[in-house]
Formats: C-alpha cells, sequence, structure tokens
C-alpha cells in the first residue's frame, strides 16, 4: 500500500506579499502619528516660550512705568519733568530690580528695527545723570524684551502735556517737554504671526521718587563747597616744625 507524499507547511508568495504590506500600513501610519504628535508638541512649546517672553516683558514695562520718579528740572523759571515719550521710544527714571542696577536709573525703551527685518522691543539703561556737572558714564546696557514683531507703539494719556494742561484728558501721541507725569501709558504690540497681543495699560504711581533740581542753586551749592572746602584747608595748614605760638 502506498502512501500520498507529505506536503510541509509553510507560507506561499502572496501570503508574503501580503503579510509585508500590511506590516508597511502599520509601520508608515506609526510613523505619521508619531510625526504629528512631534509637530503638536513642538507646536505647544513655541506657545508656552512666547506666553512665557510675553508675561516677562509685560511685568517688566509695567513695573517700571508704575515706578516712574518724578525727577524734575528746573530752569529759565520753567519745571520740567525727566520723562519724555514719542509714539516709538519712552525714557524715565526708576529704580530697577537689584540684579540689573542699583539706585536711580535712566531707563529708555524703544521699539527699533531688528537685524531680521522685524521690531523689537529694546531695553537700554544706565545710572542717571542729574545736574549739568555730573560725571559721564558709561554706554547704557542693552537687553532685547521682545522681538519678532510687526507693529509697536506707546500713548500716554492726561491734560495737554506741554504748557497748556487745561484740555480734557485724552490720549496723546507723545509726551514732552511736560512738567508732569502722564496718568496712564499704553503700549501695544503685535507679534509677527500672532493674534495681537492685549493692550497694556500702567499707570506711573504718584509715590515714586521725587527729585528736583535747579541749575543755579546747584552752581551756587556748589560754589558755597569749593568755598569751605578753601576755607577748611586754610585753617588746617600745619605750621613748620619748631614754631611756636604767639
Amino acid at each position: 500500500m502506498t502512501r500520498a507524499p507529505s506536503r510541509h507547511a509553510g507560507f506561499t508568495l502572496i501570503e508574503l506579499l501580503v503579510a509585508l504590506a500590511l506590516v508597511g500600513l502599520v509601520v508608515v501610519g506609526a510613523y505619521e502619528t508619531l510625526r504629528t504628535a512631534m509637530r503638536g508638541w513642538e507646536g505647544a512649546e513655541a506657545r508656552t516660550g512666547t506666553l512665557s517672553a510675553q508675561r516677562t516683558a509685560e511685568r517688566f514695562v509695567r513695573g517700571q512705568i508704575e515706578e516712574a520718579a518724578s525727577v524734575v528740572v528746573r530752569a529759565d523759571g520753567r519745571a520740567r519733568m525727566m520723562f519724555d515719550g514719542t509714539r516709538s521710544a519712552l525714557m524715565l527714571y526708576t529704580e530697577l530690580p537689584p540684579h540689573l542696577g542699583a539706585g536711580l536709573q535712566e531707563l529708555r525703551l524703544s521699539f527699533e528695527a531688528g537685524d531680521d527685518g522685524y521690531l523689537r522691543l529694546a531695553a537700554r539703561y544706565r545710572p542717571a545723570v542729574l545736574g549739568e556737572n555730573a560725571p559721564s558714564v558709561a554706554e547704557p546696557a542693552l537687553t532685547v524684551l521682545v522681538d519678532r514683531l510687526e507693529r509697536g507703539e506707546f500713548e500716554y494719556f492726561g491734560p495737554a502735556p506741554g504748557p497748556r494742561a487745561d484740555t480734557a484728558a485724552r490720549w496723546w501721541p507723545d509726551w514732552r517737554d511736560a512738567d508732569r507725569l502722564p496718568r496712564l501709558v499704553r503700549v501695544r504690540w503685535v507679534r509677527e504671526g500672532e493674534t495681537p497681543w492685549p493692550d497694556l495699560v500702567a499707570a506711573p504711581r504718584s509715590d515714586g521718587v521725587r527729585v528736583r533740581i535747579d541749575p543755579e542753586e546747584q552752581a551756587e551749592d556748589d560754589a558755597d563747597e569749593d568755598t569751605s572746602e578753601a576755607g577748611s584747608q586754610d585753617q588746617e595748614e600745619p605750621r613748620p616744625l619748631g614754631a611756636s605760638g604767639s
């Protein structure tokens, strides 16, 4: 009695091709899912970084405007506040955080063109120079608060900043040659490819550091000080050895 030849179990070529096609589909699907997840992660990180930079810049700008010092210079019978504001730049005297410098500082905030073709909000600061005879100081330090801005501007609220102060309070594009601080300062900024940030509105506090400088009085004080120093030197001049008092 003869036996039929046994056939070994295995996969046919068609089965192998079908299996490879299914594995390829699974791999491609997993790769696309991973790539989509990575794009979402990178986008979330970018938005988080942007939000963090925005909040940091807002805290710094708001804090320095609120702490603006009332530094008044009196000259030619007129008082002038050391606060100069335009649409693109703002100069004020304030006390910065301790790690940036101690004492009263001259701070300039400006929207200026960066190397990438966009605007940037830059902060330049240095120790305050008060009076005509004050010693010169080094170049101001530079810190970029926000970059890649499409638009940025300052506005100022209060009565007319010039000699006429009887006008109704409203928003002004400039605040120059005034004898007082504005009631409010508004900062508008739009970052490239993003929705406009909310306007930042800060109110300079009336209880800030107050310094008044009169160039004529300062010159008189300097002259009196020089005279007193010269007098003290004459009184303290030592006598020659061996001389006796009369």
